[in-house]
């Protein structure tokens, strides 16, 4: 058996091999999160960008300005609307967070909300 601990194996006296790890996961999510940020920059930055972002919005029942129900009498088709709800969400979050930090320009955002689909 090989000394090097795979992922499911732990060693509960390993205190700096834990910490290294946690380390390591916690830089992962960093630079995922930063990516996924870059991300919506670059969209909301494009008239074709604007325009995928107000799709997903719509389609999941966010509109800019209110947000929808996920209601509907066919409890499958509600839990697969509030799934889609959830997503818009958290797109919207993302946005508005980055608009309040300054990384998002105000224009992107106004015309995100001004622009049509056509």
């Amino acid at each position: 058996m090989s000394s090097k601990f795979t992922e499911w194996e732990h060693d509960p006296t390993d205190l700096d091999g834990q910490q290294e790890r946690a380390d390591a996961r916690r830089e992962h999510a960093k630079v995922v999160a930063d990516n996924s940020d870059d991300d919506i920059v670059w969209l909301l930055s494009g008239l074709r960008g604007r325009r995928c972002v107000r799709r997903q919005l719509r389609d999941a029942g966010v509109s800019l300005g209110q947000i929808g129900s996920s209601f509907h009498s066919n409890y499958g088709q509600m839990c697969f609307q509030e799934g889609l709800r959830v997503r818009g969400l958290q797109l919207f979050s993302s946005i508005t967070r980055l608009l309040a930090s300054g990384e998002i320009p105000l224009e992107s955002f106004q015309l995100l909300m001004k622009e049509s689909d056509e």
